[in-house]
């Protein structure tokens, strides 16, 4: 026996990430907060819609291989293989994909972008922060790498220092140069050079010597990995823009203030994620290796113990948000930005409820069914477009937050189904469906009683966290004393 445990891998994996996480939204919050309100709703509204174009420009350039690396490592691993050849062909593939990518957005910025946003400054903005695009590639593809040979703290690492060099310094200058947003996209771009440099220096130190990775061809991979990875290229960038596509139309249809306002409550949303990315950050390596084991019943044990740790975690952070979106905007950004509190809510529903999703996607996925994935992805993306066509002129940012709401849920309930006639089962534990529908609850009076006080809310927050604190004990008393076992035997050490 190795000793090999998929849920204390999980586990301990997950520390690293909700660790660093929790440092990289302190860090973020801090960098936002005297960002957004040096800038103030319009200059911030420009400056994110730049952002977002590239960032959503960059993983396509990665031509799914992030994916497609996370898959052979993991197997050449689980085999006993050398896996360097497999990243010497990724990375020979990303130089070319990365620089093309370049070169085909600085045309499209230079004769198209001006015709579709007329904002004063895009193009000059665009034309600097571009050329971040083979960075933001290079630090994805790193990710993966790390991911696929079961290390989660070296990507958080290289989060963190970029994170880091961007607080210490784009306040400063923002500060000094009254928001200049030139200085901001130069300083952004060395950001991500700075990152991607660094994290070369670790997968040289942790994974394998650059050296060795370059003079390998890993040609007989790069049709496999190819093959495998294509699919989920669309996979990648469907769910990308799905999550980005609601910022192009606002801008387009309303004008940048509006997308500085929807932006904090995109940001605040995506705390929601910190648990579950958390738990979920080394599941699909365990998940792939038990599948590839035979071992079926710890597959449907380890997938259920995950889901409902998601659960536990997930829906009081959740009820957390709603209960005080406008408080927290407010606080935070200032009372200019409280006009964003129902984007919020819905916002922070669409991102805690994906907590149901990500073992149906696992399912998927281990067994090839790449193509069945971009078709559901496809499908949501395409019904994202369509409702935000007509839904953001009519209703605003509200209607732009409820239509990734709609088509987030379209796409999980889609992955559910498919893996349900995969796996013969629906794999949830039953045990936890309380809290869920305490939550949906707490949910919907929130939504139909907006008039309360701050005294009212924490009167309403702290009954709802009784209630789950209840349900814990009555149901989940073995899990509980396992938790606790699991922490003094790490205190101990």
């Amino acid at each position: 026996m190795n000793g090999y445990s998929p849920f204390r891998s999980v586990i301990k994996g997950a520390g690293f990430v909700f660790a660093g996480n929790f440092i990289l939204y302190v860090i973020g919050f801090c960098y936002h907060i005297p960002v957004v309100r040096i800038l103030g709703p319009e200059k911030y509204g420009l400056w994110q819609l730049v952002y977002t174009i590239v960032t959503t420009i960059g993983p396509l350039s990665l031509l799914g291989l992030g994916s497609g690396v996370l898959f052979y490592y993991s197997h050449a691993q689980a085999e006993g293989k050398d896996a360097v050849e497999i990243l010497s062909v990724a990375l020979r593939i990303l130089l070319i994909s990365t620089v093309s990518a370049v070169i085909i957005a600085q045309v499209v910025n230079f004769y198209y972008i001006e015709k579709v946003y007329h904002y004063e400054g895009i193009k000059t903005l665009l034309f600097i922060f571009t050329f971040a695009i083979p960075f933001l590639a290079v630090e994805r593809m790193g990710e993966s790498i790390f991911k696929a040979a079961g290390n989660a703290r070296m990507p958080y690492q290289v989060k963190i220092f970029q994170d880091s060099l961007k607080l210490v310094v784009i306040p400063v200058v923002l500060w000094m140069t009254t928001g200049n947003l030139k200085a901001m996209a130069s300083l952004t771009l060395l950001s991500f050079i700075a990152a991607a440099v660094y994290e070369g220096a670790l997968i040289n130190k942790h994974v394998a010597p650059i050296k060795e990775i370059i003079i390998h061809s890993g040609k007989k991979y790069a049709g496999r990995l190819l093959g495998y990875s294509w699919p989920l290229l669309v996979v990648d960038y469907v769910q990308i823009l799905g999550k980005k596509i609601d910022i192009f139309f606002i801008g387009y249809f309303l004008n940048s203030s509006a997308v500085g306002i929807y932006t904090p409550a995109v940001i605040l949303s995506n705390l929601l994620w910190i648990v579950p990315q958390a738990i979920t950050y080394l599941l699909f390596p365990a998940l792939n290796r038990l599948n590839y084991e035979g071992k079926s019943e710890e597959f449907v044990s380890v997938s259920e113990r995950v889901f409902k740790y998601m659960i536990y975690l997930n829906m009081p952070a959740l009820c957390f948000v709603a209960v005080f979106s406008g408080n927290i905007l407010k606080f935070l950004y200032g009372a200019q930005f409280s006009a964003g509190y129902l984007a919020l809510i819905i916002l922070s529903a669409s991102m805690a409820l994906q907590i149901f999703y990500p073992i149906s996607y696992y399912v998927l996925g281990i067994n090839k069914k790449t193509r069945l994935v971009m078709a559901i992805n496809i499908a949501g993306m395409l019904s994202n477009v369509i409702a935000n066509y007509f839904m953001i002129p009519v209703y605003g940012i509200t209607g732009a937050a409820a239509t990734t709401f709609a088509s987030s849920m379209l796409m999980g309930v889609l992955a559910i189904i498919a893996a349900v006639k995969l796996q013969g089962k629906f794999i949830f534990p039953w045990r936890a469906i309380g809290i869920v529908l305490l939550s949906g609850a707490v949910l919907l009076f929130v939504w139909f009683c907006r008039e309360r006080t701050l005294l009212f809310n924490l009167m309403l927050f702290t009954g709802y966290f009784i209630l789950i604190g209840m349900h814990g004990l009555l149901f989940e008393k073995e899990e509980i004393k396992k938790g606790i076992a699991f922490i003094r035997n790490k205190i101990a050490i």
